[in-house]
Parts: structure tokens; sequence; C-alpha cells
């Protein structure tokens, strides 16, 4: 996934408060350039997700 900080946090927060219970693992984050004036630096973010019921 290609995403601003920002909105990197707010899906994995989202993934934390579902239901049912998800885990991520295995969280590889890595700058993908230099963001444009005024825009927050996209990220390339890797990571597995579990469910628990």
């Amino acid at each position: 996934m290609t995403a601003s900080y920002p909105a990197l946090i707010g899906f994995l927060d989202a993934l934390g408060a579902a239901t049912p219970r998800m885990l991520v693992n295995r969280l590889d984050l890595h700058a993908t350039g230099a963001p444009a004036t005024g825009a927050d630096l996209p990220l390339h973010a890797s990571f597995t997700v579990s469910g628990f019921r």
C-alpha cells in the first residue's frame, strides 16, 4: 500500500479497532521519494493482517 503517513496511521488505527479483532504483523515502511511542496511524504507499506473471531 502507498499512502501518506497520516492516512497510513488512520488505516492501521482502524484495523486495530475492527471487530473481529485484527492484528498487523511484519510491518515494513519505505519512503517513496521526495514529497511535493506542501504535501506529506508518501510511504510504501507492506504488512500481514490476521483476523480472529
